[in-house]
């Protein structure tokens, strides 16, 4: 009797992945979500410490606490709109649109950072907590869909991947190879970091759609 539940079990997940597009993947050690974790970790361990230096250092508790709460309540409202299954189908169809629009108000921060590092901060972190934050949601989606029944030996490596990343980037800063001495400097970081990270991540959703 368990042996025919989990054969019917797996033939409904298998039916599951047709309706949706899952394919049956081969790992590679070399794959383009692993290339965009280590790239993600190397550039977040350089940005980090200079936004402490060059941006938090500036902010009174208050501002900074408005900006938290950005980041942290709009991921909320987020997460209620993907589950809706449509929104999440809708969304998902864009992603790469979703991604170039993160990159252009990336690059506009150069432009609201002319009123003041407090609008600066709370800026980014609500373009963190919208739109950041629907793309990490939508390439869940994203790779379930790719990697299937290897989802989460994949994520494990990503989660390698993005440590490593980390890791060389917190070296590099540590030795003073990496410094970012101007405000202008860690914002062209910022747009970098960004284009560097979605030109692999956007590799599997193109590669879904041959």
């Amino acid at each position: 009797m368990g042996r025919r539940s989990s054969l019917l079990h797996f033939g409904e997940q298998k039916e599951w992945r047709q309706i949706h597009g899952v394919k049956e993947r081969n790992l590679r050690v070399i794959d383009p979500n692993i290339a965009g974790s280590l790239l993600d970790g190397f550039f977040l361990a350089v940005i980090t410490p200079f936004t402490v230096t060059l941006i938090l250092s500036q902010l009174t508790a208050r501002t900074i606490a408005a900006a938290t709460f950005a980041g942290c309540a709009l991921p909320l409202f987020v997460g209620l709109l993907l589950e809706h299954k449509s929104w999440q189908e809708n969304l998902y169809r864009i992603l790469p649109w979703i991604m170039g629009f993160e990159i252009l108000a990336t690059a506009a921060a150069f432009w609201i950072y002319q009123f003041g590092v407090s609008s600066y901060y709370i800026y980014i972190m609500a373009v963190f907590g919208i739109v950041t934050t629907m793309i990490a949601y939508l390439i869940r989606v994203l790779k379930y869909r790719y990697y299937g029944e290897h989802y989460a030996q994949m994520e494990r490596r990503n989660c390698m991947a993005d440590a490593l990343g980390y890791l060389i980037g917190s070296i590099l800063v540590f030795a003073g190879v990496l410094v970012i001495r101007h405000i202008w400097m860690l914002l062209g970081f910022c747009v970098l970091h960004s284009i560097c990270v979605y030109s692999f991540r956007v590799i599997p959703f193109l590669q879904r759609m041959d």
